[in-house]
């Protein structure tokens, strides 16, 4: 289980070294602004300059960002169906099979020998 847990952290985890690799200005930017001495003018000239973000560095990190949101999705979905797949196939159902449980009755709910007047072996 610990290691079902550590391969689940490292698959959550691998979207968030992407996003952080791909908006590597954005978080200088926002260190700048949260430094003691902001200058506008400096902020201004470095991060909204054209020749130094092209169109095209921009459109690259705009597309970056709708593919590393996909890659949450994806590693979202990989991890329930690969949940689903190592408790062999009841993690999709469980849900809907425990709200129809707890719509029965106490005393049918909590029988568990069924409806039957003989046990089995």
């Amino acid at each position: 289980m610990p290691f079902l847990i550590a391969s689940l952290a490292v698959l959550y985890y691998i979207p968030y070294i992407a996003f952080r690799s791909a908006n590597t200005d954005m978080i200088s930017l926002r260190s700048s602004i949260k430094a003691a001495d902001i200058d506008a003018e400096k902020i201004a000239k470095h991060y909204f300059n054209i020749r130094m973000n092209s169109r095209r560095t921009m459109t690259l990190r705009v597309v970056f960002n709708i593919l590393i949101k996909v890659l949450y999705i994806v590693v979202n979905l990989v991890a329930f169906l690969g949940l689903d797949n190592l408790l062999n196939g009841e993690y999709v159902g469980y849900g809907s099979k425990w709200l129809k449980w707890s719509q029965l009755e106490n005393s049918v709910a909590y029988d568990y020998m069924g409806m039957r007047d003989h046990p089995k072996p």
